[in-house]
């Protein structure tokens, strides 16, 4: 059987929604305390700090993995040690993506030589008053969100849970955004939240948990064809079934 995107209906962004919001609830603390160890990152000293919005990729990664394990019901600890190197490799990569917009902005302005090229051009966010950690950290998924939203939304999961190579996982990504055109209004609205939610900073918390269990929940149903998380009462049911 080939692994291939599906076209879904547009109304299926509520059910999305929905069975992310139970997911995120299920492993709450666990949203919690990734976010909280990527804000700890903000108050390292400088290169160090500069990295995390490099570093967003992987913690969308690990995220829309907390939210698998969430459905799966899979332990955490296991699943995240294994997965190969080459999964965290592509997670950097991916990380990078916004140099190659800058590139292109400072070729633009050395093309249009009316425009003064400043020193900051390559700046991910020049920011010239100080953002607590939660604030910039929504202030970096914005400009993640903002920059390479429709990419971003499929070629995380593709990555962190189906272990897909980039170039294989930028093919589908394009295939599915063909397919299912209306996701580029839900990333549209995704980034306006991160925007907004920025007026309160610790909403990065069940902002960060829902969006990636979102970004999980599309995933799923675009490839697999399955809308529902596992439910509970069934999987304990087979835990003891096994166990007798």
């Amino acid at each position: 059987m080939n692994f291939e995107p599906r076209q879904v209906d547009p109304k299926s962004v509520f059910y999305w929604f929905r069975e992310a919001l139970e997911l995120s609830i299920r492993r709450s603390w666990t949203f919690i305390i990734f976010t909280l160890l990527f804000c700890i990152i903000y108050y390292f000293p400088s290169p160090i700090n500069d990295l995390l919005f490099y570093l967003m990729p992987t913690l969308l990664g690990i995220c829309c993995i907390v939210a698998e394990c969430a459905d799966m019901d899979k332990k955490i600890g296991i699943t995240l040690r294994s997965k190969p190197l080459n999964v965290w490799l592509n997670l950097l990569l991916i990380g990078f993506l916004p140099w190659i917009f800058a590139i292109l902005e400072i070729i633009l302005f050395v093309f249009f030589d009316d425009i003064e090229v400043k020193g900051s051009v390559i700046s991910p966010l020049p920011l010239p008053f100080y953002l607590d950690p939660c604030t910039m950290l929504l202030a970096f998924m914005f400009v993640w969100f903002l920059a390479v939203g429709l990419i971003i939304w499929f070629i995380i999961p593709l990555v962190a849970v189906s272990e897909f190579p980039l170039k294989v996982a930028f093919a589908q990504v394009l295939k599915a955004i063909s397919l299912n055109v209306f996701i580029f209004f839900l990333v549209i609205l995704i980034t306006l939240s991160s925007y907004l939610a920025m007026i309160f900073p610790l909403i990065i918390f069940p902002w960060l948990a829902i969006v990636t269990s979102m970004m999980y929940t599309s995933y799923r149903h675009i490839w697999f064809d399955r809308g529902l998380n596992e439910p509970v009462t069934t999987r304990i049911n087979k835990s003891n079934a096994i166990n007798v």
